[in-house]
């Protein structure tokens, strides 16, 4: 059984410009009037999360006759909450509309404040049962096969709290600008979801969108690989898996998008009948209030099955050199988008041309790869490493381009492939006693293969089933005054794989000794990491800087007690790990700042009972113990017994 609860507070990124620096999405802007100093932002509400855990797993092995018989079982729940601040939303593309006084230009007169946040919580169990028999290792021709079931569940709410004007009263004749409220169970178009809502009420005054979704997810495998031994050093290994997982979404999001009147005196819930716009015929199909019913979508319950399979030969050249050949496939499971939305607007006809899918599918992975495990120097060294090419099909990819006219939600979708080539390698010398240097490193040259572009799917649209090259994004009396091109969103043939830097790799040395009865030591490492690209897409894309970063630590330890200061990115080297503009501000997840630190631990165990007849077979208690500075980890102390 394992516990664990994690608190925090605060983010876990930088602003290079405040609010109102005017650079907006600009990086490198070289004329901000708001420039930060490094882990500065810009918030106004604060941030926290809550995490916590219960596993319970169950390993039970046997003997059928001569093979072994093993069962592994787990059961997980979960509890996770975070809020986090959402206030630059205010400069997206309808900020004014939800905190401000009438639609948008001369109409407002008067707004009220910009401070937003976010509220995600997710509740979730896991449920998995294996079962597997192998045969003894010492036969020619061995095996291992077995079942596999998965069943999980996972309960989602997410609240935005960005809707700063006032709601209509709930009845009687409202005045000026306000908002109808939204209830789920008020409106006809989310009636038939509200009962797979996790909170199926009225929802808080400030709340202008939520998700409420609960996603089921099982999966059942049989598995089987089979070695066998061509010759006393060569190998061949065959393997497959037959997997059929079956995934499933119901609830609903919804917006206050067409639920705000304009001095028309209406009030009570959003309701699809009293904003002026958006209602339907009948209700259930108007545009208010927004969002998508997904239990009564048709598209809410998915299927895929097939076999991933392996193989691999193996020449043991001598005790000290292997060497291998591998190919193997990989996927991942589809799943579900938040309903959908249409946006992409035709600058002719001002038609929407693009809805996104409210599902996506699966993505195959197929690797070939050759490598090599080697020892020398009588065990003093090894070198390990592989050469490989990895072929990315269909690949699920994130879009969200409001700025390009797409719709103001994030999808996902298939359509890119990729190839990556590359080599890796890990060594571990001991040139002397005491002193061992270890490192690790990979160059990896992944490209776009193919250029998919998004089609035309709206059959009211004179484009449909034309790729969408280009997007209205401005209308001015009522014919478009601005175009931008929206072709080849995910880049050409040869545009570069996001987030996978071509060169990394580390060195890390330890030297200890003995000094009486105390064992000191001192460490060092460095790691370097080549520059990439954030996103698959052309939008917010940009580009994270190369870094070097050193770390250091000296420690002496005495049997179980063991003393270590050290220091974390000894330079304060301050790089983005990862750069976004969603929320319309340039954010920048950063490295960790450098830190400095002391812990201190404790390691015990102890024999209890000890079998007569098997000495070598005991029962007894283990754990450790330790503590540190709470700098800059929050972590004041951690302990584990078993």
């Amino acid at each position: 059984i394992a516990y664990q609860k994690i608190e925090g507070e605060g983010v876990f990124y930088q602003h290079p410009n405040g609010a109102e620096s005017g650079c907006g999405v600009t990086p490198n802007c070289t004329t901000s009037t708001q420039r930060l100093k490094p882990l500065q932002v810009t918030v106004f509400t604060p941030g926290s999360t809550e995490d916590e855990f219960v596993n319970t797993a169950l390993t039970v092995t046997g003997k059928v006759g001569t093979l072994d018989l093993v069962y592994a079982g787990a059961y997980l729940t979960r509890e996770a909450q975070s809020l986090s601040d959402y206030t630059n939303y205010a400069r997206g593309v309808w900020g004014t509309y939800y905190q401000c006084t009438g639609f948008s230009g001369a109409s407002v007169d008067k707004c009220y404040s910009p401070a937003s946040f976010w509220d995600d919580k997710n509740d979730s169990t896991n449920m998995s049962h294996e079962i597997r028999l192998s045969s003894p290792a010492d036969w020619r021709m061995r095996f291992v096969g077995g079942l596999f079931y998965e069943d999980r569940t996972v309960e989602a709410q997410t609240d935005w709290h960005y809707k700063s004007v006032p709601e209509c009263p709930d009845s009687g004749v409202s005045t000026g600008s306000c908002f109808l409220y939204l209830d789920p169970r008020a409106a006809p178009k989310f009636q038939s979801a509200a009962g797979d809502m996790n909170n199926p009420n009225r929802r808080a005054s400030d709340i202008g969108f939520f998700n409420d979704f609960t996603r089921d997810y099982s999966q059942f495998a049989a598995f089987a690989s089979v070695d066998f031994d061509i010759l006393e050093n060569l190998t061949l290994t065959l393997g497959t898996r037959y997997y059929d997982i079956e995934n499933s979404m119901v609830g609903a999001n919804m917006g206050s998008f067409y639920c705000k009147v304009y001095g028309s005196g209406a009030s009570g819930a959003c309701n699809g009948t009293n904003s002026g716009y958006g209602e339907g015929t009948p209700l259930e199909t108007g545009l208010s209030p927004y969002g998508t019913n997904v239990s009564a979508q048709e598209d809410n319950v998915n299927q895929a099955d097939g076999f991933k399979s392996r193989a691999n030969l193996t020449w043991r050249v001598n005790p000290d050199v292997l060497v291998y050949a591998t190919w193997s496939e990989g996927y991942r499971p589809g799943g579900f988008n938040r309903g959908s939305a249409c946006g992409a607007r035709d600058p002719v006809s001002l038609e929407n041309q693009w809805c996104f899918p409210t599902s996506y599918e699966s993505d195959d992975l197929t690797n070939i790869e050759a490598g090599w495990k080697t020892q020398f120097w009588g065990g003093r060294a090894q070198f390990n490493g592989s050469i490989y090419q990895v072929k990315w099909e269909d690949a699920q990819t994130g879009l969200f381009a409001p700025e390009l006219g797409f719709p103001n939600l994030q999808s996902f979708l298939n359509g890119p492939e990729y190839e990556v080539n590359g080599v890796e390698f890990n060594f571990v010398v001991a040139p002397m006693d005491g002193l061992t240097i270890s490192g690790a490193g990979s160059y990896n040259k992944g490209e776009l293969t193919n250029s998919p572009q998004v089609i035309s799917n709206n059959p009211d649209s004179p484009t449909f089933g034309q790729p969408v090259t280009e997007s209205c994004v401005a209308v001015t009396a009522g014919v478009c005054s601005t175009v931008v091109p929206v072709a080849n969103l995910f880049g050409t043939p040869g545009t570069e794989m996001a987030n996978s830097p071509e060169l990394q790799f580390n060195i890390r040395a330890r030297y200890e000794w003995a000094w009486g009865e105390y064992n000191p030591y001192v460490g060092a490492a460095v790691l370097y990491q080549d520059e990439s690209f954030s996103s698959a897409t052309v939008n917010n894309r940009f580009v994270q800087p190369s870094f070097t970063t050193m770390d250091a630590s000296v420690g002496i330890g005495k049997d179980a007690w063991n003393a270590e200061f050290y220091v974390v990115n000894l330079t304060d080297e301050n790089e983005s790990m990862y750069t976004t503009a969603s929320q319309f501000i340039l954010v920048e997840v950063t490295m960790r700042p450098r830190a400095m630190g002391l812990r201190l631990a404790y390691n015990f165990d102890q024999a209890l009972y000890a079998s007569p007849e098997e000495p070598e077979r005991m029962w007894g208690v283990f754990g450790n113990f330790g503590i540190a500075d709470q700098n800059p980890s929050p972590v004041r102390w951690f302990a584990s017994a078993g």
